[in-house]
């Protein structure tokens, strides 16, 4: 079984065990106490948005139930679709206690969105403690969050990332773009009323609506 370090999330971790509990398949990890607190959030608000995202359910028990603060164990279940995201996110969500999250950008996935804020907005857009960024992904069921991807150059800013479905991210990026227009006139949109650059999100093109 592999534990995470204290300071590094899950980032070190794999899965402890891939167990059938009644058909249905688990993946087990082993977090550190103080990450499982981070994951859960206040009132459960971290983890119930992490599963409603990625469409995997999530529980998180103590290895050892009679060590205190000891290591804690995070099952993830669902399809393995869902559970592949719900790791993802887990990972990423985790990361920002300790540095800049990195977001791998070398494949195009379809449930995540990068958009560019400009650097003087990401304050007014990110909201105080991120009470901004943590609105709009109530209103839309996303999960938002400022990071770098693993294909832009070195000293290049952090950019927005949003994940969840592709109605989630639409208007999520929409609801953004609206507030760095309140903020900016005329970064997304010219005096000609219509967009500077076309949107680009994975599954756009498709007819669908």
């Amino acid at each position: 079984a592999a534990v995470a370090n204290e300071d590094a999330g899950m980032r070190d971790a794999t899965p402890v065990a891939l167990e059938d509990v009644g058909g249905e398949v688990v993946d087990s990890i082993v977090i550190s106490h103080d990450d499982a607190r981070f994951l859960i959030g206040s009132r459960g608000s971290t983890k119930a948005k992490l599963a409603k995202v990625s469409g995997a359910r999530l529980e998180v028990s103590a290895v050892d139930p009679n060590a205190e603060n000891g290591n804690q164990r995070l099952d993830i279940k669902g399809s393995a679709a869902a559970r592949a995201k719900a790791k993802r996110y887990c990972e990423w969500v985790l990361r920002q206690r300790v540095g800049t999250i990195m977001v791998d950008t070398s494949t195009q996935s379809d449930d995540v969105t990068i958009m560019d804020v400009p650097a003087s907005c990401t304050a007014y857009v990110t909201g105080h403690a991120g009470s901004g960024l943590r609105r709009i992904e109530e209103e839309n069921s996303s999960l938002m969050f400022f990071g770098k991807p693993t294909t832009d150059p070195e000293d290049a800013p952090e950019k927005l990332i949003i994940c969840g479905s592709r109605k989630a991210r639409r208007g999520s990026e929409l609801s953004v773009m609206s507030s760095v227009e309140r903020r900016d006139p005329g970064t997304y949109v010219g005096e000609d009323g219509k967009l500077k650059v076309k949107f680009e999100q994975p599954g756009d093109g498709l007819n669908a609506g």
